[in-house]
């Protein structure tokens, strides 16, 4: 057993950071894991184009283990719709670490202390929580309407009012960070499971009182990770504290890979499965299938949402496709 698990899931293309067009997705979070003063971990790697680059020489460089893996078996993969939770439960299936601690894609480190910094939170008692900062063409980015236009001409997104809506939220001339950053006036800040998403960190332990990443969430994009934290909360894991100094690059990139993800379809409320779990006081997920009264809960809230164009044929299958599982158990075969 190692120290830390480190978890990155992708299902993007090979060269996805915009205007780094030479810029490998596995390149520079391996060159900057290489760098790290802390030398007792792994990376776990799910990647949902596993197939086409199970041999790709960026993996070769790096000098600590690495378990490289498609996800495991889904209804979502089958369709080739969004599966986050899928992906995260596969990676806590191959975990050794007994802490883990989640990075995006198209992310680096910034601090070779960054691993080491964490391990000595959570030996204080603390689940550390990281921060990021937004580069552009390889540069840290000032908020603009120049620069917007030029992320959207290059991102060549399906629909770029996304991008532009998500940017609206900073000032002209603002360095873009994650929007918490700037919400915390001193370096750290105790936090509850709302600021708990995008960047984490876990026991492995908790991860499987909880019975990982609630799996009724895919199929859409949606708060999983904060669900993820809310049951965490519950179970009364050790509190999570955002610290400033655990910052990571995220360097702008294109939309997930069509060869994966080949449909974005919001057909039901997540906040609705959330908002279940949350007064049910239900801390491990993947343990029961939704009643009828819950599952109308969920279709009636997708009406009320804007951004939801309700599909009977999605909605169908995803109440069709609810899976029962036990992830401490699946670990005894992998």
């Amino acid at each position: 057993m190692v120290s830390i698990s480190v978890i990155t899931t992708t299902a993007r293309d090979d060269y996805p950071i915009i205007g780094m067009p030479k810029t490998h997705i596995f390149g520079m979070l391996i060159e900057t894991l290489n760098r790290q003063s802390f030398k007792d971990f792994e990376l776990i790697l799910v990647d949902s184009l596993f197939n086409l680059r199970r041999n790709s020489p960026f993996l070769s460089e790096a000098k600590f283990p690495i378990k490289h893996t498609p996800p495991k078996a889904s209804p979502w993969v089958d369709v080739a719709m969004f599966h986050a939770c899928n992906d995260i439960n596969t990676a806590i299936l191959h975990a050794n670490g007994e802490l883990l601690i989640k990075i995006d894609d198209c992310q680096e480190i910034f601090s070779q202390d960054h691993l080491k910094r964490i391990w000595e939170w959570y030996k204080r008692g603390f689940l550390a929580q990281q921060t990021f900062q937004y580069y552009f063409r390889g540069e840290p980015i000032r908020y603009s309407k120049e620069f917007v236009d030029d992320l959207i001409r290059e991102g060549n997104f399906q629909n770029p009012t996304v991008e532009r809506n998500t940017l609206s939220a900073y000032k002209d001339n603002e360095v873009i960070f994650d929007t918490r950053y700037s919400r915390v006036s001193g370096e750290t800040k105790i936090i509850s499971h709302e600021w708990f998403y995008g960047v984490w960190t876990l026991p492995l332990s908790d991860a499987l009182v909880i019975n990982g990443s609630d799996e009724n969430f895919d199929g859409c994009e949606g708060i999983n990770d904060c669900d993820l934290g809310l049951r965490l909360e519950m179970k009364g894991s050790m509190p999570f504290l955002f610290d400033k100094n655990l910052l990571l690059i995220e360097h702008f990139h294109k939309e997930l890979s069509r060869e994966a993800i080949k449909r974005s379809i919001y057909f039901k409320s997540d906040y609705a499965l959330y908002t279940l779990n949350k007064n049910n006081r239900r801390i491990q997920a993947n343990t029961h299938i939704l009643t009828d009264d819950e599952i109308e809960y969920v279709k009636k809230e997708a009406y009320n949402l804007p951004y939801v164009k309700y599909d009977q044929e999605w909605f169908n299958y995803w109440k069709e496709h609810q899976r029962i599982f036990n992830l401490r158990e699946m670990r005894l075969k992998v």
